[in-house]
């Protein structure tokens, strides 16, 4: 990602509670980074909402061991096959939010 698409990422993003996320929806994921939280080692997503902004979520914890550093250089370098980020609901039973990864599903 070039420092321009850097710094417009910065200005129109903003960090939202993953459960916002609207369920079964594709967010292509825009960018990723490996961040420590007061809770511990996490993944930040920038995920497009629409054509013209991004948003940012931290991934529940325990997904950061999911995500390699090649997973992440391939996102940020925008290797095929693009991902989707896609919020599944929260578990009736744990509380826990669910989400999947999956291609990018071209139109």
């Amino acid at each position: 990602m070039d420092l321009q698409a850097k710094f417009h990422m910065t200005n129109v993003s903003s960090s939202v509670a993953i459960s916002s996320l609207e369920i079964g929806r594709a967010y292509g994921i825009v960018h990723a980074e490996r961040t420590v939280t007061k809770y511990g080692p996490t993944i930040n997503l920038a995920l497009a909402e629409s054509q013209t902004s991004t948003i940012k979520v931290f991934l529940p914890k325990r997904y950061s061991s999911l995500f390699t550093d090649e997973d992440i250089v391939r996102i940020n370098t925008r290797q095929k096959p693009a991902l989707d980020l896609v919020f599944r609901g929260t578990c009736t039973t744990t509380g826990a939010h669910i989400v999947d990864v999956q291609n990018t599903v071209a139109i």
